[in-house]
């Protein structure tokens, strides 16, 4: 008797095989496979960075992320898919440690004053005389005096004094000049006191006078001041 075979006939180990092939079709992802998933999330996450960064200011990025490692970007306001978490991030991330101190930047514009004074000042023999004046705002200043005297027939003594804004005295000079002679005087110190700062001349006896005087004075950042 001749038996046919139709698709209902059962061949010995296709149930093994059939069960197999369901097996292959239910298999779950590679390590290798969710490791490539993640690269692709990670580029685009990287895409979208990019332009924020560039924009200039610090931003919060939102993205869903599947139990598989698949990552979507996604707005605030966005409700990620059931089975899926939520992240987020800033973009400027933590502050940073201090810096080293950096050079010493240049020296800043140095302001001076003068006051030039042209005579003959004719001196008072009891008594000082203003030779010159220079007014200064508040700040510290390093200041000079500086004289020309000249005595008459007869050789006379000189006495200068340099008075700050205060009325205090920044320096003080005696100098004998001979007769029909000239005789330089310097004054120099330096001032914290605002207002005007003097040179005050007198001699000894009449007849004597201040040719020409000057005082400067220039702004400085710091003083310093020492004796001896």
């Amino acid at each position: 008797m001749t038996r046919s075979l139709n698709s209902a006939t059962n061949v010995p180990g296709d149930a093994g095989a059939a069960r197999k092939r369901r097996a292959i079709g239910t298999r779950q992802p590679s390590l290798s496979a969710l490791a490539g998933i993640c690269t692709v999330g990670i580029v685009a996450l990287a895409l979208v960075a990019v332009p924020a960064l560039a924009s200039g200011g610090p931003a919060t990025y939102h993205a869903c992320v599947s139990k598989t490692g698949t990552i979507k970007i996604v707005s605030k306001s966005v409700r990620c898919p059931a089975r899926q978490r939520k992240i987020s991030w800033n973009s400027a991330g933590p502050a940073g440690p201090q810096g080293k101190r950096g050079p010493a930047g240049p020296n800043g514009i140095t302001n001076g004053y003068v006051d030039t004074v042209s005579g003959p000042v004719a001196l008072s023999g009891t008594s000082l005389t203003t030779i010159a004046t220079l007014s200064l705002p508040a700040g510290k200043f390093v200041i000079t005096a500086t004289a020309q005297a000249a005595a008459g027939i007869t050789p006379n003594t000189i006495s200068c004094a340099f008075r700050g804004g205060s009325g205090s005295l920044i320096d003080f000079q005696n100098a004998t000049v001979a007769a029909n002679s000239e005789e330089a005087m310097s004054l120099s110190g330096a001032t914290t006191a605002a207002g005007a700062q003097t040179l005050k001349c007198q001699a000894a006896s009449s007849g004597s006078f201040i040719y020409s005087a000057t005082i400067s004075a220039v702004q400085v950042d710091r003083l310093t001041m020492t004796t001896g």
